[in-house]
């Protein structure tokens, strides 16, 4: 969900300002209990109630099922191994994005 359709829902409990929104957001991202899809600006609960940090993204485009990948450290190493040697890395974001099992039959 987007942070704007997030404070939609949230408007019946008395919350109508968005930086109440991202700051809860986050605080979220910060425990690991939310993860933030860089291609869709929107977010999404962690799947396993909360993560170290490595991870990536399987999104299918036609349905916008979301699959929550672990990498392990040796995988995460690796991707910020990608970064120029003028940028110190600190995090990765890997999203993928295709079709999943239900949606391929569909648009083929």
């Amino acid at each position: 969900m987007s942070a704007y359709a997030i404070l939609d829902n949230v408007r019946n409990v008395g919350i109508s300002h968005p930086p109440t929104v991202y700051r809860a957001l986050n605080d979220l991202m910060r425990k690991g209990m939310v993860h933030r899809l860089e291609s869709r600006s929107a977010f999404i609960a962690c799947g396993h109630g909360g993560c170290d940090g490595r991870f990536a993204f399987a999104i299918c485009r036609a349905c916008d099922k979301v699959v929550e990948i672990h990498l392990d450290s040796k995988e995460q190493s690796r991707l910020l191994g990608f970064a120029p040697a003028e940028i110190a890395p600190e995090q990765v974001t890997l999203e993928i994005s295709g079709l999943c099992e239900a949606c391929r039959p569909a648009v083929s």
